[in-house]
């Protein structure tokens, strides 16, 4: 008996396959999943994929489906489909939360008498400290000064630090220090080549 890649149930019915790589996909699998895709979380282009010996850039968590979205262009970025498929959450006047992509969860304002004991993400400073407004998950623990929201970019081009475009991921592992300068980086989150 074989079995699907992508389901890993028993091949029946419309089936592609690779006889000498012992490959079999059903071709309802192949059907659902798009083969690119644009994710919000990610700059680049997404490609479907089977590696999936990784953790997820969006959640951080292993993955351990059959099907994972890897960055087309090299980069280190793979998600989950569902990950990579989440679709942005527009600003709500009514809630105050915003949807970053520099976390999975929709980010909320919050409130003055709770910004004393609280880091911003992104600069390290503490919120009270800035005049900006902060917006955060609590779940996670992650907070961002709206001004530092709106000052980080999803790329850097023509940069004098290395000659490729350089990409902002969030990144589940955990590396000590700048390439360029050695100082200690934001947990999670850094800027990686795309080659």
């Amino acid at each position: 008996m074989r079995w699907c890649a992508g389901c890993g149930r028993p091949l029946t019915g419309p089936t592609y396959g690779c006889r000498p790589c012992k490959y079999f996909i059903h071709k309802s699998c192949l059907d659902e999943l798009k083969a690119e895709v644009q994710s919000f979380y990610h700059p680049c282009p997404l490609t479907i994929s089977t590696e999936y010996d990784a953790s997820c850039y969006v959640c951080f968590k292993f993955i351990n489906s059959n099907f994972v979205y890897k960055c087309k262009l090299s980069c280190r970025f793979r998600a989950h489909v569902e990950c990579a498929l989440k679709p942005m959450v527009e600003y709500s006047d009514k809630e105050y939360t915003i949807q970053h992509f520099t976390h999975l969860h929709p980010l909320k304002l919050v409130d003055s008498n709770q910004k004393d004991e609280v880091f911003c993400s992104i600069c390290e400073e503490l919120c009270s400290s800035s005049s900006s407004s902060t917006y955060g998950c609590m779940e996670c623990k992650f907070l961002l000064h709206k001004s530092c929201m709106k000052s980080i970019p999803r790329q850097l081009i023509n940069q004098r630090i290395h000659p490729c475009t350089l990409i902002f991921i969030t990144c589940p592992c955990n590396f000590d220090e700048c390439d360029c300068c050695g100082k200690h980086l934001v947990s999670g989150m850094m800027f990686s080549c795309g080659m």
